[in-house]
């Protein structure tokens, strides 16, 4: 059955090539070669990779954009987004679950014109690319948006990760509370550090990157804060045994810090109404909550 699905399987568009998958999300033009695709660039060279850059077509929308991977540094083209493409494939791959076009030789990329209009975001929820049991929407929505441009609005940061994503990749985690999903940050051309408890409008090009969908953004047009989300209230806490509870209201999220009694930052931390404890060792710390210093003991 599946052998003559993939015969019936067009591999001539970024549509095809990313709508037609398997069970395992993979593209069942996986493998194919020698074949020719069209598109525009969107995002410029190296947001993912040093030769990486990735192509739309019209009409735009979920399933049209794909990466271009050339293997090869020699005559590598200039490229800037708005530029239309034509491109002769070598291979269609799977990177690690990422749909990929690799191209061997450079002189298979032509340049078939330029500054042509490029595609407004797709407008999605944290609950597209959030592919745990939590979200609303099946696996399949975070794949349609693979290789497209999006954007997700009102969305606090919860942490950061500098070590779960690979070398040379630190990765944002938010919620805009409909999902959990991740942004890049600290790549070329992308100069926001972002920090939590901001509330921020997000919006890149989404790569499959070690099981998780991560919006890349192309520049710093691309990150909008729209509050640092200081709360005017006070939390109250109890210390019990090796940890703070915090007592935070439905709906609320307040930034914790905890730093050593010699100043180094232990703790970095959104606290929410069901996310609302912090596990210490035995010792003497100093909390800043809502911008006041405390002195605590935890024992």
């Amino acid at each position: 059955m599946l052998i003559s699905l993939i015969a019936q399987v067009q591999c001539n568009s970024i549509y095809n090539i990313q709508y037609n998958r398997d069970a395992n999300q993979n593209s069942l033009c996986k493998d194919s070669a020698n074949i020719t695709i069209t598109g525009i660039v969107f995002t410029p060279v190296g947001i993912t990779g040093t030769r990486n850059f990735y192509i739309y077509e019209n009409p735009y929308g979920a399933w049209r954009g794909i990466l271009v991977y050339s293997s090869s540094s020699t005559n590598f083209p200039t490229l800037n987004p708005g530029d239309s493409v034509v491109i002769i494939v070598d291979s269609v791959k799977e990177y690690f679950g990422n749909t990929e076009l690799l191209v061997k030789n450079n002189y298979n990329i032509y340049q078939a014109g330029s500054y042509k209009p490029l595609p407004s975001p797709n407008i999605i929820t944290g609950a597209h690319l959030d592919t745990t049991a939590n979200s609303a929407f099946p696996v399949d929505s975070a794949e349609a948006y693979e290789g497209t441009l999006v954007r997700i609005n009102n969305a606090t940061i919860i942490g950061l990760d500098s070590t779960n994503f690979g070398t040379g990749w630190k990765v944002a985690k938010c919620d805009d509370g409909t999902g959990i999903f991740y942004f890049r940050y600290g790549h070329s051309g992308f100069n926001y550090i972002p920090q939590i408890g901001q509330v921020v409008n997000i919006q890149g090009v989404v790569y499959t990157r070690y099981g998780q969908y991560v919006i890349v953004p192309r520049d710093d047009n691309d990150a909008q804060v729209v509050s640092n989300n200081e709360q005017k209230y006070d939390i109250s806490f109890n210390i019990t045994r090796n940890k703070i509870v915090f007592n935070v209201p439905q709906n609320e999220r307040i930034k914790v810090l905890v730093y050593s009694v010699d100043g180094k930052k232990i703790i970095e931390k959104l606290i929410t109404h069901n996310d609302n404890q912090v596990q210490l060792k035995s010792g003497i710390y100093i909390l800043k909550l809502n911008n006041k210093v405390k002195r605590i003991v935890i024992n």
